[in-house]
């Protein structure tokens, strides 16, 4: 296992005046808690076309005001809730492009300013009753180039 791999804890810390960071079309597989402490400007983080395919519960802490993560082109097979699921200001969230199967539950009702949620180019099949519900400010969703056979998801939408 390569450095380059691994994104560690406090990496960024002396760089508060970012507000981007694009990662992306490197080699990271894991990112370790805290790795953006102290990075409360960053608004956009851009980590596609790594191999990432899950995340522990606190990569983002500190990035307490958020709008944008590109997660695309990784290996997810499914949603990393329990990594985002306290990023508040989050409004757009890309994660095309990976092994995403199936969409449980109301896994990212806490998201409530959640605008733009990109999920095409999975493998997607089944979407449960009540994933969308409380996405009260979802303008564009992206389901393209997935394996849904049946859509009966909109009645759960907050329009």
């Amino acid at each position: 296992m390569c450095s380059s791999d691994l994104l560690k804890i406090d990496e960024f810390t002396t760089q508060e005046s970012l507000i981007f960071i694009n990662l992306g079309h490197n080699k990271i597989h894991t990112i370790h808690g805290n790795a953006f402490k102290g990075m409360s400007n960053v608004r956009k983080l851009d980590l596609e076309w790594n191999r990432l395919h899950r995340l522990n519960s606190d990569p983002f802490t500190g990035l307490t005001t958020i709008e944008e993560i590109n997660l695309s082109n990784n290996f997810f097979s499914q949603i990393p809730i329990t990594a985002i699921k306290s990023l508040d200001t989050l409004k757009r969230l890309n994660l095309s492009a990976n092994l995403i199967q199936n969409l449980d539950g109301t896994q990212l009702k806490t998201l409530k300013h959640l605008e733009v949620l990109d999920l095409s180019r999975n493998r997607i099949s089944e979407i449960s009753r009540g994933f969308f519900q409380g996405m009260v400010n979802l303008r564009e969703l992206n389901l393209g180039v997935n394996q849904l056979r049946t859509v009966n998801i909109f009645n759960d939408m907050d329009f």
